[in-house]
């Protein structure tokens, strides 16, 4: 039987020709977009590698990494590994270390395995040194001088990001690491303001405060440099030449541009200056490194037995001609004693900074500058930027550092990892305190103490370090000593030194009874306006050393005291106490204004 098919209307095969088309188009256009979005993923990307010595396969540790015709770069860590981030591909890769040809490279997307440069050492021959006249390296240092003299007037302000990382070692290896990253903004009459990106630290550090990352950057470019409370005159500051003998102690390459190695050491032993030696590119007459340590006059007063710090530096060219660091290597080593009595293990800190992607004479936001705060998280100002993670600004980890982030937990603290020895040791309390004078006095000074085998039974000894650093009282070193005579009778005395204040604090008190008890004392001493449940003395002393301003304010207190008070039942802590003081109260001032790595950008009065 024969069906008769429908009339279908010539229009009704237009409108789906005409819809099969749009649709058509729109999966075609979700194809492109898909495409593109995945060729825009794969414009960004890591390369990551080593840098060594062809023939011998040694490390190059310090080689520059350098993104060509950008201002992007880093270096190799101490195992000659590197890691750079790449916001888009394709780029070329230069590497360079001194006496080597640079190698380059070029990558179209981000390569799946770590690459290897193996840099050839450098052919040039090299002029043989004939001194004389005048010795060379002065008129070097001269040229060095004056070329600097002229491009650090070109620029008034920089944005760059910045990575700094923290290893703190005893005499067995790694005990902490900590790292920052931020986006720093500096400017010649403002100073120097940073966006906190990210922090990371192991297990066993409870740093909860913004770090900083460029502030810890300590520029041996600079006419004066402050350590550890020294001002230190830079070797090319304008009067160096007068202040240091300089001599040309060799000659290098890099590519084909000759290099001078340039000794350093102050004219007078007892000048506080620097020893060393810097590197210096012909023809430009700019610094490529320097390696450089303070001299002989670098002196502390007891118990500070030995404190030697070692910087390692590198410059490269931003702009025209103008030399910016671009990293810090800092290795630190402090050793404090009371001789036999007392002493620590040696503290051990190396450090680790780099800056990339420098931007000159940008416009700064204003909003930087409106608080003291060196750091800041300004989340808003950070999303109108494209920003890296801590792990693409990052210097790589060593296999070593690697190892300490797996295996450190939250009970290796730095208290156990710097256990003091000598006669004293036993009675020492190494629990991280603050003590101010009055915090912690009024413990029961049978917990934690100590019976001694020259001590009666009943009598107990407890000792507990005051050591701290801040820009008041420099260093602060001393204890408080607590002898538990048994009865509820308990007697302090306490005493310290401060380094920049040549003062000492001391005091001390007699307290009567357990539950209910009466105190009477005297401390003559420079405590805190105010307490912080955020920053602690511990913290404040690191903040202080990694020269940023001091978080407190502090005054100078000579103060007499009674105080009766008992022990609420049924409550293990809580007591009502009444004090009666005599209190005399005087101003001080800021002595210092600077840290081990460094001088505080913004140094805020004492108020």
């Amino acid at each position: 039987m024969n069906r008769k098919l429908p009339h279908k209307d010539p229009a009704d095969h237009t409108t789906w020709k005409g819809k099969f088309i749009r649709r058509l188009i729109l999966v075609l256009g979700l194809i492109v977009m898909t495409a593109d979005k995945a060729q825009t993923q794969d414009r960004s990307g890591t390369v990551s590698g080593s840098v060594v010595s062809a023939g011998t396969d040694d490390v190059l540790p310090g080689a520059t990494i350098q993104i060509e015709g950008q201002f992007v770069g880093t270096i190799a860590n101490e195992d000659g590994d590197f890691s750079i981030f790449i916001s888009e591909f394709p780029v070329t890769v230069i590497v360079r270390f001194i006496g080597y040809l640079s190698s380059t490279r070029t990558f179209r997307s981000a390569p799946p395995n770590p690459i290897r440069f193996a840099l050839s050492p450098s052919r040039l021959d090299l002029p043989e040194i004939l001194i004389t006249g005048e010795n060379p390296a002065i008129n070097i240092m001269r040229r060095v001088i004056e070329e600097k003299r002229r491009w650090r007037e070109s620029f008034e302000t920089y944005k760059v990001k910045a990575y700094n990382r923290f290893r703190m070692e005893n005499d067995t290896g790694i005990v902490s690491i900590w790292e920052s990253s931020t986006l720093a903004f500096w400017d010649k009459e403002r100073g120097i303001r940073e966006i906190s990106l990210d922090q990371k630290q192991t297990a066993n550090m409870e740093i909860d405060e913004l770090l900083p990352a460029a502030l810890f950057m300590n520029n041996l470019y600079d006419d004066d440099i402050e350590v550890a409370g020294h001002t230190i005159m830079g070797v090319t500051n304008k009067d160096a030449l007068s202040y240091y003998i300089f001599s040309l102690s060799g000659t290098r390459a890099i590519d084909d541009q000759l290099v001078y190695d340039i000794d350093v050491r102050p004219r007078s032993k007892l000048g506080s200056g620097f020893i060393g030696s810097v590197a210096v590119l012909d023809s430009v007459y700019a610094l490529l490194s320097a390696e450089l340590e303070p001299g002989a006059a670098f002196l502390f007063p007891p118990p500070i037995k030995k404190l030697t710090v070692r910087y390692r530096q590198q410059f490269s060219r931003f702009g025209s001609d103008v030399w910016l660091p671009v990293d810090l290597r800092s290795s630190i080593a402090l050793d404090i004693s009371f001789g036999g009595l007392l002493s620590f293990p040696t503290f051990y800190i190396e450090q680790f900074t780099r800056l990339s992607d420098f931007e000159l004479n940008v416009e700064l936001p204003d909003s930087l500058y409106e608080s003291n705060d060196i750091v800041a998280a300004d989340s808003t100002l950070i999303s109108t930027m494209e920003i890296a993670k801590l792990e693409d600004l990052a210097i790589p980890l060593t296999v070593d550092e690697r190892a300490a982030y797996e295996t450190i937990d939250s009970t290796m603290t730095l208290e156990k990892s710097f256990k003091p020895r000598g006669l004293l040791a036993r009675f020492v309390n190494m629990t991280a305190g603050s003590s101010d004078g009055t915090e912690g006095r009024n413990r029961d000074r049978r917990d934690g103490g100590r019976s001694g085998s020259f001590l009666p039974k009943n009598v107990r000894l407890n000792f507990e370090p005051a050591a701290w650093h801040n820009q008041v009282e420099g260093w602060h070193l001393g204890g408080d000593l607590g002898l538990d005579l048994g009865s509820g009778m308990v007697l302090t005395g306490r005493a310290g030194y401060q380094t920049a204040r040549k003062d000492l604090t001391y005091g001390g008190d007699l307290r009567l009874g357990r539950r209910t008890w009466i105190e009477v004392g005297y401390l003559d001493h420079v405590p805190r306006r105010y307490r912080s449940d955020i920053q602690g003395r511990f913290l404040n002393s690191l903040s202080v050393l990694a020269s940023q301003p001091d978080y407190f304010d502090y005054f100078h207190e000579q103060t007499g005291f009674v105080s009766i008070g008992t022990r609420i039942p049924g409550w293990r802590t809580a007591s009502v106490q009444i004090k009666f003081s005599d209190s005399r109260h005087h101003n001080v001032v800021r002595n210092i204004s600077g840290g081990l790595i460094g001088r505080a950008d913004t140094v805020i009065p004492n108020g």
